[in-house]
């Protein structure tokens, strides 16, 4: 990456190295940033991601300055947050606004179970929400308990994408398989399919407000 199409202004070479000054980075590491970002087109280099595609972006030296790397502008290239931190031996985001640690094995497995039981206890919640609204008088009590469900789920929706995409997958599922063993038809006069497999609906929902974040 030659540096000679590079604005630079703002840049003193003399903090190019390591020796021309104290810290961790030198004193015009933001001019140093913003050149990078300009000469890469806002872009990571490893994946072409785009600032404003929801990835955070990172200026990374290519030489680590741990290893006796400079500051120079052909040392230094941009990544998106993920990119920089498969660089590197330990986890460059922690610290970081919203930062969380990646689970483990163990975490993985009880989120997982948490998800199965979650989306098997939610599945008659959802039905019943979703029976009252449809079935009740507008206004009566049921019916406004039918419509704080439905709100309650939009809240976890937009606050909790990922973990209602999770929960009302596995009802869904359970949905699905339930149609498949059980022979109903009608749940007090609503069609049994639709109640059992409109879990599917926020599930979708939130897996598309999730990917639009």
């Amino acid at each position: 990456m030659s540096s000679s199409s590079v604005d630079a202004r703002g840049i003193n070479p003399a903090y190019d190295e390591q020796d021309g000054y104290e810290g961790r980075y030198p004193p015009d590491w933001e001019a140093r940033k913003e050149a990078i970002k300009r000469r890469d087109h806002y872009t990571c280099q490893d994946y072409g991601i785009e600032a404003g595609e929801g990835k955070m972006q990172d200026v990374h030296h290519i030489t680590h300055l741990s290893d006796d790397g400079s500051n120079r502008l052909d040392n230094l290239e941009l990544l998106c947050i993920d990119c920089h931190n498969d660089r590197h031996d330990h986890d460059i985001r922690e610290g970081r606004d919203g930062y969380e640690p990646e689970p483990g094995l163990w975490e993985r497995l009880q989120q997982f179970v948490y998800s199965v039981v979650g989306g098997i206890v939610t599945l008659p919640i959802h039905g019943a929400g979703i029976y009252v609204l449809l079935t009740q008088s507008v206004g009566s009590p049921l019916w406004l308990v039918g419509l704080g469900y439905l709100l309650v789920l939009t809240a976890g929706i937009v606050l909790r994408p990922v973990q209602i995409a999770a929960l009302y997958t596995v009802a869904g599922t359970a949905g699905l398989a339930i149609m498949q063993g059980v022979s109903i038809d009608q749940i007090g006069g609503e069609s049994a399919s639709a109640l059992l497999v409109s879990a599917w609906l926020p599930a979708i929902l939130a897996a598309a407000w999730w990917h639009q974040r």
